[in-house]
């Protein structure tokens, strides 16, 4: 839609202000007195944690974009339709500032999973007050991307004519210049500690 000459797209009207999050959370602990001088214990926690990212619809400028390849290698993009392109009815080669509407949106979907387990045991023993425990905790992401644009498939849609900016594209052909991204992840720690506590002499007080 134009307005005074100028593009009126809403960029908000797709996007959220306030992100989707949902949690779930399941914890519990268990404690066994074995006498007044030892105990053992346990504790756990489950988690996951799922945040929904959405954002307009990608897009690039007039003035072009820079993207680097896998190896590193730096390009250079830029939209423009030549004189003789069918969408192009100007006669001469246009640079489009445009939003890949077609595509959809962008959207993240961000999946953290929290697992920990602690057992330990304390008491007393020889005038010592004692407490030793082993734990270990594991964090597992996951994140979906969509909405994001393949250079490499959409330069080559473009030049072969099977993207049209302004026409109704295939799905297959939406589904090669925006296929989704995953990204995956697992970091984990694992501690051990052991700790005593005891009077060790005493010491007078007062005048």
């Amino acid at each position: 839609d134009l307005a005074n000459g100028r593009c009126g797209y809403n960029s908000y009207e797709v996007t959220n202000l306030v992100d989707a999050q949902h949690s779930n959370t399941l914890s519990g602990g268990i404690n066994f007195d074995v006498n007044r001088n030892l105990s053992f214990f346990t504790e756990f926690e489950l988690s996951r944690v799922t945040s929904t990212y959405i954002r307009s619809p990608s897009g690039v400028s007039e003035s072009g974009i820079v993207w680097f390849a896998q190896d590193g290698h730096r390009n250079f993009f830029q939209f423009v339709l030549p004189a003789d392109h069918p969408d192009n009815p100007i006669g001469a080669p246009v640079a489009l500032r445009y939003r890949f509407h077609d595509v959809g949106p962008t959207t993240s979907e961000v999946t953290v999973d929290v697992s920990r387990l602690l057992v330990g045991a304390k008491g007393s023993r020889a005038g010592w007050d004692w407490e030793s425990a082993f734990s270990h905790m594991r964090i597992d992401r996951d994140t979906e991307d969509k909405g994001q644009l393949y250079f490499p498939a959409l330069v080559n849609a473009i030049d072969t004519q099977a993207y049209r900016p302004f026409g109704n594209n295939s799905p297959q052909t939406l589904a090669s210049i925006s296929p989704p991204i995953r990204e995956t992840g697992k970091t984990t720690n694992t501690s051990w500690d052991l700790k005593g506590s005891r009077e060790l002499m005493h010491l007078e007080g007062g005048p």
